[in-house]
C-alpha cells in the first residue's frame, strides 16, 4: 500500500489504497491503529490542501471583485465627469444664446424707442406748424374783417 501522507499529487485515497488497507488489516500485517492514524493524517493533509485551495480561490474571487468594483467606480466617475462637462458646456451655450437674444431684443427696443421719440418730436413740430398756420389764417381773417369794418366805418 502506498503511503501518500507525504505525497500530495492526488487529493483522495484511491480504491487500490483503500483495498490494500482493508486487506492488510484483515490479515493483520499492519496494526489497525497505525492505519487509522495514517488515514487521519492523510485526510488532514488533504483537508488542509482543500482549505488552502478554498482560501486561494476566495482570495482570488475577492481580488477580482475588488478589481471589478474599482473598474466600475472608475468608469462611473469618468461617466459622471463627462455628463458634468456636457451639462456645463450646454449651460454655457444656453447662457450665451440667451445673452445674445436679450441683447438683440434690447437693441430692437432701443431702435423702436428712438423711432417713437423721433416720431413724437416730428408730430409735435407738425402740430405746432399747423396750429401756427391756423392762427395765421385767423389773424388774416380777423385783420381783413377789422380792415373792412374800419373802411366801411
Amino acid at each position: 500500500m502506498n503511503n501518500s501522507a507525504g505525497n500530495d499529487d492526488h487529493e483522495f485515497v484511491t480504491y487500490s489504497e483503500f483495498r490494500g488497507f482493508v486487506t492488510e488489516t484483515r490479515t493483520g500485517f499492519v496494526h489497525l491503529e497505525s492505519k487509522i492514524d495514517w488515514l487521519q493524517s492523510t485526510m488532514n493533509i488533504r483537508f488542509e490542501a482543500i482549505d488552502k485551495r478554498f482560501d486561494d480561490f476566495t482570495a482570488n474571487i475577492n481580488k477580482r471583485f475588488d478589481d471589478h468594483t474599482a473598474n466600475i467606480n472608475k468608469r462611473f466617475e469618468e461617466f459622471t465627469a463627462n455628463i458634468n462637462k456636457r451639462f456645463d458646456d450646454h449651460t454655457a451655450n444656453i447662457n450665451k444664446r440667451f445673452e445674445e437674444f436679450t441683447a438683440n431684443i434690447n437693441k430692437r427696443f432701443d431702435d423702436l424707442n428712438k423711432r417713437f421719440d423721433d416720431s413724437n418730436a416730428k408730430s409735435h413740430r407738425e402740430f405746432v406748424g399747423i396750429m401756427l398756420g391756423f392762427l395765421s389764417i385767423n389773424l388774416v381773417i380777423i385783420g381783413s374783417v377789422v380792415g373792412l369794418i374800419a373802411k366801411t366805418g
